[in-house]
């Protein structure tokens, strides 16, 4: 039976992987909207983790905020977290698939895929990369797992490099409100981006009791979807202040006691339609986290992975998102690829989203960031 102490720490290390990584993504471009998926990023690089060794195996400790936490615990906590989002709730749809794809004719340990298959439920498929249905293939699969909202992870490029192996984490989440806003309450209105432009949105109004903050410099509300374990979360930035500086305050330890701060308070919130749909490639931002060694041919350390000794390193760590909010609640996909390559009472408060703001999907049980998210520029749907 694994510990209550280290089940829960599987959410807290992959908060604040999401954290840095989102800190490191806004620095490169402020202006895109950026939206992660903590989870996702980190079911795949865990699953990577497995297979390395020595400093490398160190360097991602460190990069993926896993402390002391055995492999052995990390792939406990990950089996649990996995069983626990998968019907938590009826209102809610959760769903988190994993995969494995080896080009043919490489082997890689038995050991390392039992873990994967056993702990993530990934299963390995082995397929010839240098034929084209072999992206159309992962891609299907992909699409599958997230609802049919991210259309391709990989391309035919797969045939023509090094890849051998492919790790994969897919998720899809699809919520209703507790409490839907009516769409006869919806009207036009303008939402004013960073740069001064403006876009007609559509707003959708709801005044009610909700969990709220007015913080230093920014507003905070939770919008509960169905029976309240998982929330959305919106954080907007007050007139004088901006999306910047509001991303630069964001630490674990400041959102924690964000949300302890949070009441309920009677608000009258306007809230915009809007679809995200996100594309980054992480590699960069792992390695200014300090996960150096498992992108370099030279000197990745990844043992566990293979029967016997061969050089094999990460060569790409690519994320995409998709997310939809509207009057029903919130859909949204996310997938990870890891790509391994190898040579051989009061008035109403009012809180009107009509400029950049940060949002969030959390478990608020396990205290897990399914997804986080800035919106400078939101698609008028």
């Amino acid at each position: 039976m694994v510990s209550p102490l280290v089940s829960d720490a599987i959410a807290p290390a992959d908060n604040d992987l999401g954290f840095r990584l989102f800190g490191q993504l806004r620095r490169a471009d402020a202006k895109a909207n950026l939206v992660l998926s903590p989870t996702s990023i980190g079911l795949a690089l865990h699953m990577a983790y497995n297979g390395a060794v020595a400093e490398t195996k160190q360097e991602m400790a460190t990069a993926l905020s896993l402390g002391d936490m055995s492999t052995e615990q990390l792939n406990d906590a990950n089996a649990v977290l996995l069983a626990d989002l998968a019907g938590a709730d009826p209102k809610v749809q959760t769903s988190i698939a994993n995969s494995i794809w080896i080009r043919q004719g490489f082997a890689f340990s038995e050991s390392f895929l039992g873990l994967c298959d056993r702990y993530y439920g990934a299963r390995a498929t082995e397929l010839d990369f240098e034929r084209r249905e072999a992206a159309d293939t992962i891609n299907a699969w992909v699409r599958e797992a997230t609802g049919g909202k991210i259309d391709q992870m990989v391309d035919a490029s797969i045939g023509r490099r090094l890849i051998t192996l492919i790790l994969i984490s897919a998720l899809y989440v699809e919520a209703q409100w507790t409490e839907p806003f009516k769409g006869e309450d919806a009207h036009p209105g303008r939402f004013t981006a960073a740069d001064g432009r403006q876009t007609d949105v559509i707003m959708m109004s709801r005044t009610d009791t909700f969990s709220y903050l007015a913080g230093d410099g920014f507003q905070a509300i939770r919008l509960p979807y169905g029976s309240g374990r998982f929330a959305f979360y919106v954080l907007l930035p007050d007139p004088d202040s901006d999306l910047t500086a509001l991303c630069g305050q964001l630490t674990p330890e400041r959102w924690e006691g964000w949300l302890k701060g949070m009441a309920d308070r009677e608000v009258r919130l306007e809230l915009p339609r809007f679809r995200v749909e996100c594309s980054e490639d992480l590699a960069p931002s792992l390695k200014a986290l300090g996960m150096k060694r498992a992108f370099d041919p030279s000197r990745a350390q990844f043992d566990n992975l293979v029967p016997e000794p061969r050089s094999i390193w990460i060569d790409r760590t690519h994320h995409k998102v998709f997310l939809e909010v509207n009057e029903k609640g919130t859909v949204a996909g996310a997938a990870s690829v890891v790509h391994f390559e190898e040579g051989r009472s009061m008035a109403p408060l009012e809180m009107v989203v009509d400029r950049p703001f940060l949002c969030a999907i959390r478990d608020d049980q396990r205290k897990a960031l399914v997804l986080l998210g800035a919106i400078p520029d939101p698609e008028a749907i």
